[in-house]
């Protein structure tokens, strides 16, 4: 569905809806499911599955769009090239998706990331992420650290955009990285669990773009066994601004493994012990192939 309007009195609902077997042809980036310009939405009781195309995104919306999806389900959701799952293009610090009470699975896909935030406030509560692995996603380290937010399977938030979670699951996603922000992006999660993930680079990424800044912040939450190369929560690159920060408090690490170095934190940047903030959080056998089971520095 493509929707054209004004959010002042154009507005789209769906209610206990059952969509499935969609297949978009076009082969520049379309959605299967909306396209949004300036248009209220809201959905609600819906479940859509199965929906594939050539460039295929599920959720896309720019302007002045504002979006609520409530108590569905999204299931096997695929497309042919990489493409951005939910890539909100909305300039400005305002709310522009809500999503509460969702199941997203069976992303197995070309995907260069589930969410995007160009400006807006996208905002995630008692929902779940599952079964998800981006087949696209290069190796090249010296392409992602160009371009990080291509890297990023779970999520990318620019221009001051934000990202934000609440009891939300992150189990069994795969691909080079998790999240990145850029130019005072933010990326905020309490009372998450984050289980089961292969992660290259890490939950999080920041490469020494000199766009790879911004602000992440956990709270209450709990990481059990996922694993990356290096940098299995924190995967820091070469970076040397001053421009992030990341703040941890109150959450439990346990049974995570990296490869190679930093079973938690990999860190080639002279100011990781200035800009990472980690208090009362509790460590359990987290451990790495060569060496810091908790944290490896290079200065």
């Amino acid at each position: 569905m493509h929707v054209i309007g004004d959010p002042s009195y154009t507005t789209l609902e769906l209610n206990s809806c059952h969509l499935s077997n969609f297949y978009q042809y076009s082969e520049r980036n379309s959605c299967g499911f909306l396209w949004l310009n300036n248009v209220k939405a809201r959905i609600w009781n819906c479940n859509i599955d199965s929906f594939s195309g050539i460039n295929n995104s599920l959720l896309y919306q720019d302007i002045d769009s504002i979006t609520v999806i409530e108590n569905s389900t999204f299931n096997n959701i695929t497309s042919n090239t990489p493409s951005i799952m939910i890539n909100d293009n909305v300039i400005g610090s305002k709310q522009t998706i809500v999503i509460r009470n969702c199941k997203f699975t069976n992303f197995m896909t070309n995907m260069v990331n589930f969410i995007y935030s160009l400006g807006g406030t996208i905002s995630f509560s008692d929902s779940s992420l599952e079964n998800f692995e981006a087949f696209n996603h290069k190796k090249d380290i010296e392409f992602c650290e160009r371009f990080p937010y291509t890297c990023s399977i779970i999520g990318a938030s620019q221009n001051r955009g934000e990202i934000n979670f609440v009891n939300t699951i992150f189990r069994n996603i795969t691909g080079y990285a998790g999240f990145t922000v850029e130019q005072y992006g933010k990326v905020s999660m309490e009372n998450c669990l984050i289980q089961n993930n292969k992660l290259e680079n890490g939950f999080i990424y920041i490469t020494n773009n000199k766009r790879c800044y911004g602000n992440y912040n956990i709270t209450n939450s709990v990481f059990d066994n996922n694993t990356s190369n290096k940098g299995t929560i924190i995967h820091i690159s070469k970076n040397l601004y001053l421009l992030y920060t990341i703040d941890i408090y109150n959450t439990i690490f346990t049974n995570n493994y990296a490869k190679e170095n930093g079973g938690i934190i990999y860190s080639s940047s002279k100011y990781y012990n200035k800009l990472i903030t980690i208090n009362d959080c509790q460590f359990y056998n987290n451990y790495a192939g060569q060496s810091g089971n908790f944290s490896f520095i290079i200065l």
